[in-house]
């Protein structure tokens, strides 16, 4: 298993308009110019962000990523786990964005209520466990 080769493949999906044709045009002949093990070409072609996350996959690459997949069945259960973490993840990264230092005061109300909502998940699945 690469995660470097598996989040450059998503990388150059995103960024690169030959590439993102050539995935969309067939994925399983553009994953053929990749080294990757079974498991993440299957959850690349399905494809499973909730796996691709799992393997360790970035969240500022899944989301364009899977936002590419619109109207697919790329997105993730209510009760999946990654989905309650990828906001949680997101925020995080634009907590480090230059000039973005009140976070939680500028952020949407509703973008805040699914961050906080998330941590308010997670807190409660550590305290049952």
């Amino acid at each position: 298993m690469s995660l470097y080769t598996l989040q450059k493949l998503i990388r150059d999906v995103n960024r690169k308009p030959q590439c993102r044709e050539a995935y969309f045009r067939s994925g399983s002949t553009f994953a053929d110019g990749f080294d990757l093990a079974e498991r993440e070409r299957a959850a690349l072609l399905k494809p499973d962000v909730g796996a691709l996350y799992a393997m360790g996959v970035h969240g500022l690459l899944l989301r364009p990523f899977t936002i590419l997949h619109k109207g697919r069945r790329a997105r993730l259960s209510q009760s999946d786990p990654a989905r309650i973490t990828m906001p949680i993840t997101f925020a995080a990264a634009g907590s480090h964005v230059p000039r973005m230092t009140a976070w939680a005061e500028a952020a949407p109300v509703a973008q805040k209520d699914r961050v906080y909502g998330a941590f308010d998940r997670l807190r409660a699945a550590d305290i049952a466990a």
